[in-house]
């Protein structure tokens, strides 16, 4: 670094939440701006799905948990319109059920993941959409109560507001 040179710092892809938890501030600029206008949901596999453990072992074979984790079958997911697609594979197995369920037949299990890269079927992606839309609705109620005092705070509910909101109008668009 010459004197008078520009000088950079890239904080890495955060969510809003965790930029201001860590560092003190929320991103006005650029790439991390961008990214830091998300809102944090957590999906899980229900304890009660006949396929659970049907389930679990697709997410462990194919490395999207690790054996430690092999009960807890879940992922925290940044949103702010369409999820990332690894969180709608999860999603659309979390959701496998009725005559979709067949997937989960040894036969297809090596190529189940790679199935869950695109809509499985109406049902399935119907369902996946009501979940997503229900998380954020329930995560966006729990943030109407108005901040005041710090306007970091302040901004950082807006920008999480306005995520889930996007996300919430992802569900109904499709």
């Amino acid at each position: 670094q010459r004197r008078g040179e520009r000088f950079a710092a890239s904080y890495g892809p955060l969510p809003a939440a965790a930029y201001l938890e860590r560092y003190g501030f929320l991103p006005r600029t650029g790439a991390a701006r961008r990214f830091a206008a998300a809102a944090e949901l957590r999906f899980e596999l229900r304890e009660d799905d006949r396929f659970v453990d049907d389930k679990l072992n697709v997410l462990y074979e194919n490395g999207a948990i690790d054996g430690d984790d092999l009960e807890s079958g879940y992922v925290e997911a940044c949103v702010g319109g369409e999820p990332d697609p690894e969180v709608l594979r999860f999603l659309r197995l979390a959701c496998l059920d009725g005559p979709d369920g067949f997937l989960l037949e040894p036969i297809f299990s090596n190529e189940l993941w790679t199935f869950l890269a695109a809509p499985i079927s109406p049902e399935n992606e119907g369902a996946v959409l009501k979940l997503v839309a229900a998380e954020a609705a329930a995560a966006r109620d729990g943030l109407a109560e108005p901040v005041s005092g710090d306007p970091r705070y302040e901004s950082l509910r807006r920008v999480e507001l306005a995520a889930l909101d996007a996300t919430i109008r992802w569900t109904e668009a499709d």
